[in-house]
């Protein structure tokens, strides 16, 4: 599979999993190409205004001394499906 970068211009439906604190992936939902270049993601559902995204991303750009800089922008209004699962620590058979 292969991967791709995202950036302010391009538009695509992306799917974001995370089963633990630092297992988190970001995939075109269409294609199952993963989105490596994303660094942080804010999402704001708001019930009395626009619900908005920001998205911060690296880019490449050959000023900087690691080669890159990031890059934040705001979606806003965007169509967003969230699915959210609880998850609990297994009790250990002494605790009851």
């Amino acid at each position: 599979m292969t991967a791709v970068d995202i950036d302010k211009d391009i538009k695509r439906k992306v799917r974001i999993q995370s089963s633990h604190e630092w297992d988190t992936s970001i995939h075109d939902a269409e294609t199952g190409e993963a989105i490596n270049n994303v660094t942080k993601l804010v999402i704001t559902l708001d019930v009395e205004d626009d619900n908005t995204v920001e998205v911060t991303y690296e880019k490449p750009d050959t000023t900087e001394e690691d080669g890159y800089v990031s890059e934040t922008t705001v979606l806003k209004s965007p169509e967003i499906d969230v699915v959210a699962w609880e998850t609990r620590k297994e009790r250990k058979k002494n605790e009851g």
